[in-house]
């Protein structure tokens, strides 16, 4: 009799802890990280994921990060921020690189003599015309029958800004 209950015992051991042999059987999903490779042209823009600065910019490889849909943005001063939202799937590696467009400021000069052309990075533009350059610091020459009557370096921003020759200096407007 004691045999029978140890072996009665033993077999239902076996019963419990063996796994079972049946297709359908349920097994939890694995769900693993996934690895985030983030660019930029230019590279050095600042990184968001899911509108919070990360600290990080552009190029970064971002680690253990949960599947699912990420907004990420980047930001890269003069030029316009850039934001995508990417489907990061278990166990995934995601590059994705941020074509980033410089802002624009456009400048407009006034004072200026008749017949002066504006030089902007050597670029000749006849008086009168609102230039457009991508937004940051510029070489602006003021030329005359050949002759330069001022030189000055400036800052350009997006938008509209107004300058005017005022002696042999450009003064804003």
């Amino acid at each position: 009799m004691a045999l029978v209950l140890v072996l009665t015992a033993a077999g239902l051991g076996y019963l419990l802890t063996r796994a079972p042999d049946t297709p359908h059987a349920a097994t939890a999903p694995v769900i693993a990280p996934a690895t985030l490779e983030i660019a930029s042209t230019p590279p050095g823009a600042a990184i968001f994921i899911g509108g919070e600065p990360t600290g990080l910019v552009t190029p970064a490889t971002l680690t253990g990060v949960g599947p699912g849909d990420l907004e990420v943005r980047v930001e890269l001063p003069g030029h316009q921020p850039s934001a995508r939202v990417l489907d990061l799937k278990s166990g995934a590696r995601v590059r994705h690189t941020f074509e980033l467009t410089a802002e624009e400021g456009r400048l407009a000069l006034g004072g200026l003599p008749p017949g002066a052309s504006i030089l902007v990075e050597q670029v000749a533009h006849p008086a009168g015309e609102v230039i457009t350059v991508p937004a940051g610091r510029h070489e602006l020459r003021v030329v005359v029958a050949g002759e330069t009557i001022a030189r000055q370096t400036i800052d350009i921003v997006a938008g509209l800004q107004a300058w005017e020759l005022r002696g042999r200096d450009l003064v804003p407007r």
